[in-house]
């Protein structure tokens, strides 16, 4: 069957251990006479089931015996553990019926350098993202990103450290460290997450599942298929990945901003040095985006989805900012270790003038940091009064005054926003100087048009060797 074809591949790289289960041995004399292959498939077909959340391993254990006596349950048979052939025909049929369904099937990702199992039929987008890939379902329920980093620039264990550290929106629930694989899983911003990264002997590469309620039992399942079939891509004689295009030159050099949508027909407003000097943009969840428009003085750019389209937008108030309104500061910072996840901050304004006293810009406590640069800074009523642009360089600081400014940062503010968009169509509003939303509620409406900009500054085609 083309299931079992498909998958048989994949067991190759699946290592065999052995162990033994007190009170179990007739069903370890069973399954220990079964071909390899079928003692995997059976472990797998109950994984689709989600009956077994153990790696596939073809060993009998409890894991195992829990999981076969529950199918046999469900059929109506006894549960003893050991499946006769007409249930094992049903085993089989039921998981390739939701193999077929969600369209299973192995992904090169050479972007991050992995190779995945992935149901196409629910993770159906697929958009660049900083050194990776990102494979979301329509609805942005279920999110998987890859990674790929250099250990040249963070080791195997730093990056461990960080991902496996609780803080505010984050509870991790379970590591486990090696020197080739580490696994972190927990919640993070309201929604369950799994990561496996490997250590392929030069970069970090992995990845990260990320998804909501309404998908938690499907996330579960795709977590144990993919800590059981996911790897490094092959590395040739030569030391170099296949992945790896011949001759293909510099490789690209990707950074992430921020932006939000502003309009029905798909513009994005971003920052200049965010999107002005790229090669190619895109913008996941929606696809690739062209350059249209650009201030470089004002550091502000247009770009537009290549659909042309889009289903919710922000709208601009034409009042200005108030010296201590409550703001809500919406983007993507720091994507390379946030994994592109939305990132919410508040505060105030703290002045109406911006670095050098700029009347076009103003000054916030909110917390901006790397990759903020183009989003949105939004009034309590949901509405944009600013664009983030800058922060306080903390280094540069120290070394003049002997002390480091953490919570100041910069906007653009709407009058000077408003000036570069105003032959574009937009919605425009003189409201919001009573606030009517909390910040919850301002982050839920702000989430549907605020992006993230990934900017490819080399010529499209090139593997990335970061």
């Amino acid at each position: 069957m083309f299931y079992r074809r498909i998958l048989r591949a994949a067991f190759l790289g699946v290592l065999l251990t052995s162990s033994a289960n007190a009170g179990m041995e007739e069903g370890q004399s069973w399954f220990g006479a079964l071909e390899d292959e079928a003692r995997f498939l059976i472990q797998t077909d109950l994984v689709l089931l989600g009956l077994y959340d153990r790696y596939i391993d073809g060993d009998y254990g409890p894991g195992t015996f829990r999981a076969i006596s529950t199918f046999q349950d469900q059929q109506g048979a006894t549960p003893d553990g050991i499946l006769t052939d007409e249930q094992m025909k049903a085993l089989d049929a039921q998981a390739t019926e939701v193999f077929g369904r969600l369209r299973f099937g192995e992904v090169k990702d050479t972007a991050a350098n992995i190779s995945l199992f992935l149901p196409s039929g629910i993770l159906d987008t697929k958009s660049s993202v900083v050194r990776g890939t990102r494979y979301s379902s329509s609805d942005g329920g279920m999110v998987l990103e890859t990674l790929q980093r250099s250990l040249a620039d963070q080791s195997f264990a730093a990056l461990f450290g960080r991902l496996a550290s609780s803080g505010p929106k984050r509870r991790v629930t379970y590591t486990d460290f090696e020197e080739t694989t580490f696994t972190v899983s927990g919640e993070a911003s309201g929604r369950r997450f799994y990561s496996k990264f490997y250590n392929d002997g030069s970069a970090s590469v992995g990845f990260t599942l990320a998804w909501t309620d309404g998908y938690e039992d499907m996330g579960k399942m795709l977590s144990i298929m993919l800590a059981n079939f996911s790897a490094p891509l092959a590395v040739s004689d030569d030391g170099k990945s296949h992945s790896e295009l011949p001759n293909s030159g510099q490789a690209p050099d990707y950074v992430s901003g921020s932006g939000f949508i502003f309009s029905q027909q798909g513009l994005i407003a971003t920052n200049y040095h965010v999107a002005g000097e790229c090669k190619a943009l895109s913008i996941p969840g929606y696809g690739e985006a062209s350059l249209v428009r650009v201030d470089k003085e004002a550091d502000l750019a247009v770009i537009q989805l290549v659909r042309k389209s889009a289903p919710h937008w922000a709208t601009i108030r034409s009042t200005p900012p108030e010296l201590a309104e409550n703001v809500v500061l919406l983007g993507f910072p720091l994507a390379d270790i946030l994994n592109s996840s939305l990132n919410v901050a508040t505060g105030i304004i703290s002045s109406q003038t911006g670095l050098g006293g700029t009347t076009d810009w103003f000054t916030t406590n909110a917390g901006i940091q790397p990759g903020n640069s183009g989003g949105p800074i939004l009034d309590l009523e949901g509405h944009v009064i600013g664009v983030a642009v800058a922060k306080i360089d903390d280094t540069k600081l120290l070394a003049a005054k002997g002390d480091t400014a953490p919570n100041v940062g910069f906007g653009i503010n709407n009058t000077a926003l408003l000036n570069f968009l105003s032959i574009f169509e937009h919605d425009e509003t003189t409201s919001g100087l009573s606030p009517t939303l909390t910040p919850q509620e301002v982050a839920k409406e702000g989430r549907q048009f605020t992006v993230q900009v990934i900017c490819q500054r080399t010529p499209a085609g090139l593997a990335s060797t970061e």
